[in-house]
Parts: structure tokens; sequence; C-alpha cells
């Protein structure tokens, strides 16, 4: 099929597309949506974390425009919503909630986008609305849930922009909310590379002046952003914390660290000593170490953490398969699946065993989910490369599978911690594609048996 005879396919669909069918679904997913957050909202309580602090910490310098005690840990993202919600943690919960509905809807559309029906849309969104892990996670005072919908509103605003031929001003919406995207979690810097070449093969009308909107719009804010950083702790970066999240993975081999990093390194095997007694990994030991490495060294937070990003980096060339080891373990984390409730907290204990039935039920569906979204990615390879489908009528699958891929993999080489949380903004990706799949297939064969069952009908 040709991409323009997708793009007439899809325009056809969104032009002649059952109104009302529509109009019922999402009035379904609003109806399950207050059913399920009303009856949370009354049982359990908005919780913070070990993290939320340091979120609200840059909120409190922002409003007071006072950074004299600013290390750069944290990005101004989720900081400016603890803003708008008054730092009220129950205000933050209803926003994240909503969020949670309009990440729903933002699926359904992206299914319609792709040219299926109403009730394959229905059924993706459904299946998003309804996941235990992201509705207990819009309770937390933590950014998944707004980085879910993020990464989900980009990819809904690139595709729509480049199937309707959309002018520079939806260009620059892209750039903005990936922007934003980056400005709330740094991983997800490698979108605006990522979303700049996509512009270039999907975009033949105007592609120059359309990518230049686009950098202008997302790369000013990222980049004023580390200029601020620059000028507050000498380092022009997103954040400051990658030379701790890398001892994640440097940790395992600490003590092949030179002399020149003594201090550190023998403070670090300290506490990995302690972390691995308590847990029995050294993952996360940096939390332990970090009061008496500040007091030993004297120097500033955004100092040791570089100190440590430049140690990791010398055992990474000095130990490279020990490093690609531990990346390929963080990968095979990155999706687990893991849910970060606290039954404990329901105000209606009866319910929690209930849960929890549900719930192995789910992570075993959203795993099987992922597995079928990697076959899927193989599928897709095959398509574009051995039967050369046009890229345009694989847009929408290949642009979310490259969003996936590409969060699992920066996240795997930066960090081994909790992989498993950081999948959470993608899981609706997940849903969305594996959704695809299916109703590809189906509708494949669907349209394979017509013509066998064509005679019978005219005998």
């Amino acid at each position: 099929m040709t991409a323009a005879a997708f793009n007439s396919r899809t325009l056809f669909i969104d032009r002649n597309a059952d109104r009302r069918d529509q109009r019922l679904a999402l009035l379904l997913l609003i109806g399950l949506w207050i059913l399920t957050r009303g009856l949370l909202f009354l049982l359990y309580s908005p919780l913070p974390a070990d993290d939320t602090g340091t979120y609200q910490q840059l909120a409190s310098q922002i409003a007071n425009f006072d950074f004299h005690e600013y290390n750069g840990f944290r990005t101004p993202g989720y900081p400016v919503l603890i803003l708008l919600a008054f730092n009220n943690n129950y205000i933050i919960w209803i926003i994240q909630s909503i969020l949670g509905l309009l990440i729903s809807i933002l699926v359904f559309f992206i299914i319609r986008l792709h040219g299926m029906s109403v009730k394959w849309a229905l059924a993706g969104a459904v299946l998003q609305l309804l996941a235990l892990n992201e509705m207990f996670f819009e309770a937390f005072i933590l950014t998944e849930t707004l980085t879910t919908f993020l990464v989900i509103l980009v990819c809904y605003l690139f595709i729509y922009s480049a199937i309707h031929k959309s002018n520079w001003s939806s260009l620059a919406a892209v750039g903005l909310i990936s922007a934003l995207l980056t400005l709330t979690r740094p991983q997800y810097l490698f979108i605006i590379p990522l979303l700049a070449s996509f512009i270039v093969i999907f975009f033949q009308f105007k592609r120059v002046s359309l990518l230049s909107i686009f950098l202008i719009f997302s790369l000013a804010p990222v980049i004023g952003w580390m200029s601020f950083n620059k000028e507050k702790t000498g380092y022009f970066s997103m954040t400051t914390w990658l030379g701790y999240h890398l001892t994640n993975h440097s940790g395992a081999f600490m003590e092949y660290a030179p002399d020149e990093y003594a201090v550190i390194r023998d403070i670090y095997l300290k506490y990995r000593k302690i972390k691995m007694a308590e847990t029995g990994s050294h993952r996360m030991t940096f939390w332990l170490a970090r009061q008496e490495l500040r007091q030993v060294t004297g120097l500033p937070e955004p100092q040791i953490s570089h100190q440590f990003q430049q140690l990791s980096m010398h055992l990474f060339a000095q130990f490279p398969l020990r490093y690609m080891a531990s990346v390929a373990d963080a990968w095979l984390s990155f999706w687990v699946v893991p849910n970060y409730w606290h039954l404990d907290k329901l105000k209606f204990q009866p319910l929690a065993d209930s849960l929890k039935i549900i719930w192995k039920g789910q992570q075993l569906l959203y795993r099987l989910f992922n597995l079928l979204f990697l076959i899927a990615t193989v599928v897709l390879l095959w398509q574009l490369f051995i039967r050369r489908e046009p890229l345009q009528y694989n847009l929408v699958p290949l642009l979310l599978t490259t969003v996936i891929l590409g969060t699992s993999v920066v996240q795997a080489l930066t960090e081994y911690g909790e992989n498993g949380r950081y999948s959470i903004p993608t899981q609706p990706l997940v849903i969305t594609v594996v959704t695809l799949a299916i109703a590809s297939r189906m509708n494949r064969k669907r349209d394979q048996e017509r013509p066998r069952q064509q005679p019978n009908s005219l005998k």
C-alpha cells in the first residue's frame, strides 16, 4: 500500500467514523475513570516517596527564586506541577488522576489514527485505564504519571501532524512538549533527535522549515536549563545526578578504581558492604554514602557526582564486558511490570486481597504484552526491510516502538536500580503497539476469508 493510500484511508475513516460509537466509547472511558478513581480516592491516600522531597525542594527554590542551596539534581518539570497544585498532595493526586484519563483517551485516538475500529481503540484504552500499577502511581508524588502523559501526548501530536500534514504550529507544539518531557525526565533527551529524524523521513513538504521550527522550540528550553545549571553548578548538563546513578553499574567492581579516586572509592566500598548485608545488592549504595562523602571530601554534591561519573567511565573502559553484562541485566529488568502500591494504606482492608488477585492476572497479561511487543518489533523490522512496506503505512508502530526501545536502552545504559519503574511511562505505548498488531492480524485474516466465503453466499 502506498503512502498516499494510507493517508487517504486514514482521513476517510476520520471523516466517516461512526461518531455515535466513538462518543459512547469515550463516555464509557470517563465512566470507568469516575468509578475507579472515585473509589480509590475514598479508600486511599496520596503518598510521598523517598525522591519526593528533592522535587519539593526545587519547587520551593523556584517559588522563592532562591537557589543558594541548589544542587542540580532535579529538572523543573515536576516541581512546576507541584507549584501549580500549591504543594498539596491531594491536588497533585487529582491532577495526576485526570492525566490518567487523558492518557487512556490518547491511546484511543492513536489507535484510531492508525485506521482501526472504535472497538479496538476502546479495548486498548480500557486496558490502559484499568492497569492497577498505573492507577496507584497516580497517587504517588512522583514524576511517572506526568512523564507518561507527556510521552504519549508528544507521540499523538507527531502522528497527527504527519498524517494530516499540519503546519509549523503543530511542529512547534511537538517541540515544546518534547522539551517539557525532557525537563520532566532527562532520560528522554533522546526523543528530540529521534523526532527530528522522523521529520526528515515523514515530512516531505517544507521539510527544512518544519525541522527548524521543531528544533528551535524543543532545544531552546533544554539548552536554557543546561545553561542555568552551568551557571549554578559549573556543569552544562540536564542534571548532576548522572555520576551517582552510574555507580549502580560500576559499584559492582568499585574496588578496581584507581587510587586517584581513593577517597570516594573507599567510602563507597564501606557502605557497599553494609548495603550488601542488608539487601544482597550494591545498587543505590550512594544514598547511604552521601552524607559521609560530603563530610570527608568537603565538596558539593555536584562535584562528588561528577567524580563518580569520571570514575565509572574509567571502570567501564577497563571492564567493558562487566559493564555490558550489568546493562543487559538492567535492560531485562525494564520489562518486569512492577506495582508500587501500598495496600496497607487502604482504608478498607478486605479489598486488598481482591486487588492482589486482580493484579496477579494483570501483571501476567502486561508481561505477555511486553513479550508480544518484542515479537511485534521483529515482525515490524521484517515488514520494513524484507517486504519493503512503505514507511508511511507503519508510522504509528514505528514511532511508538522506537520510543519504547529507546527508553529501555537509555535507562539500561545509565541506571541499574528501579528500571521496572522507568517502564511505567512506556506501558501505554506497549499496549497500543500490541493492540494494533493483534487488530491488524485479525483484520488480515478476515480479509483473506472473505473471498472463500463469497461463492457460498452466491449459491
